[in-house]
């Protein structure tokens, strides 16, 4: 066997001389990760009262157009429907990527688009103003295709806006405005609200479990968008929009 072995390797070796080349390559030890992990921990500790309202952004375009990611939480639709009261916003896009099987919100057939409109109104967005977008999830950058699946809407319904606003929970907004200019382009200001996070002190985040994982993993996040997201070329846009079957309808 061991000499089968050689002969297999030697002939291998022959093939592939003049064809290949071997290189090696430097990659970061176990030992290093945490030592950089260590060191980013320090560093938000240090800057723990500076980091959350520099991730917390809030600067409007002053758009007629509210764009709301469709993962958050339902109280947040409170402060969704605050900001209509009080701006001039005359749409409120909802955008959400959604698999197959969550089409429907329960054993009923009830729509998820029909049910996320439904929260959307009851905690007071006026249902006249209110659109949901369904799209397809991807595994990696889902904020950023879903900002092409609100701009693809939008050149749709509404081709002549120079501004959009993005509205997304507290510490996600700084990334979420990043993303959703590169995918709008340059021809489209794009603002952002950040909504309030409840379920935790932002002024004393370093004090809750969820506000440092919240703000370390934005943290993290934000730096590898800025230094390493490229949008791809050219950008997939034929991705069809989710369109659920209407069997039900809630009261």
């Amino acid at each position: 066997m061991q000499f089968e072995s050689s002969w297999l390797n030697a002939i291998s070796e022959s093939l592939t001389k003049g064809w290949t080349v071997r290189k090696e390559c430097r990659a970061l030890t176990l030992r290093s990760w945490i030592v950089a992990a260590c060191l980013l921990l320090a560093t938000l500790v240090l800057l723990r009262g500076s980091i959350y309202p520099f991730l917390a952004t809030t600067q409007p375009a002053q758009s007629g157009i509210l764009v709301v990611e469709g993962w958050l939480s339902e109280h947040f639709y409170k402060e969704v429907a605050e900001l209509c009261r009080n701006s001039r916003y005359r749409r409120v896009l909802i955008v959400l990527a959604i698999y197959d099987g969550d089409l429907y919100y329960d054993s009923a057939g009830l729509a998820y688009d029909d049910y996320i409109r439904w929260v959307a109104v009851q905690q007071g967005v006026p249902a006249d103003r209110v659109h949901v977008v369904l799209g397809r999830p991807t595994r990696r950058d889902r904020t950023f295709h879903t900002a092409r699946l609100a701009r693809r809407w939008l050149a749709e319904h509404e081709p002549n806006a120079a501004a959009v606003d993005v509205a997304t929970e507290g510490p996600h907004a700084r990334r979420s405005r990043l993303l959703y200019q590169k995918a709008f382009g340059d021809r489209t200001r794009v603002g952002v609200i950040a909504l309030t996070e409840q379920t935790y002190d932002p002024d004393r985040w370093w004090q809750y479990s969820s506000g440092i994982r919240d703000v370390f993993s934005e943290t993290i996040a934000y730096i590898h968008t800025l230094i390493l997201f490229r949008p791809p070329d050219p950008p997939d846009d034929d991705t069809p929009f989710v369109i659920p079957r209407k069997s039900e309808s809630l009261p």
